[in-house]
């Protein structure tokens, strides 16, 4: 992986900035907004805190610092309610724009077939999975601005709960309720 700044740069930062500068600079590559939980954040960069205003005054020092020390895709940062109330998300918010694919070899008409074709492929098999044909249109939505790895974990979370034969609600809801968590954590509007 590539970073967005120099040895030197990232040797002046605190063992935190540095964790946050190579978190923030693999997510950067392809989110211009990084929406995420802030727990599972916490857990993932190694914040040791027992109260949750202790993370957050971490997470607000360090963010700081690297704004002020010139970390340069980082732009501001905030932290919100998620849609459903439940969980408290960090949202950072990146300086110019993320990195597109500079080597497409396809003319845009050949790359809009092969991601029709994705795009189909992907909604079959969320609906064999999920035989909801009535969400069609959201799968396919799904499918079109989901990578492919978060919408085969969804899909093999639900084939586990599905085979553990402790399903409460249907196969569709489950694979909407995960869905949906990995597009918050990406910052992707699916609703």
């Amino acid at each position: 992986m590539t970073v967005d700044f120099n040895s030197d740069f990232f040797h002046s930062l605190t063992p935190m900035g540095q964790r946050f500068a190579l978190y923030l600079s693999k997510v950067f590559r392809t989110q211009s907004i990084h929406r995420r939980n802030l727990s599972e954040f916490a857990r993932q960069i190694l914040i040791i805190a027992k109260k949750r205003k202790h993370i957050k005054e971490t997470i607000r020092q360090t963010c700081d610092n690297l704004i002020k020390n010139g970390f340069q895709l980082l732009s501001d940062y905030n932290f919100i309610l998620s849609a459903d109330r439940q969980a408290e998300l960090i949202v950072f918010h990146r300086a110019g724009s993320p990195v597109v694919n500079k080597f497409n070899i396809h003319s845009k008409k050949q790359k809009l077939k092969k991601e029709q074709f994705r795009i189909d492929c992907l909604t079959e098999d969320i609906l064999d999975i999920c035989q909801d044909d009535k969400s069609k249109n959201f799968y396919q939505r799904v499918a079109d601005l989901m990578p492919d790895e978060d919408i085969y974990q969804a899909i093999s979370e639900v084939k586990e709960i599905r085979d553990s034969g402790h399903i409460k609600k249907s196969l569709g809801a489950v694979f909407t309720s995960r869905i949906l968590k990995f597009a918050e954590q990406r910052g992707i509007i699916l609703r």
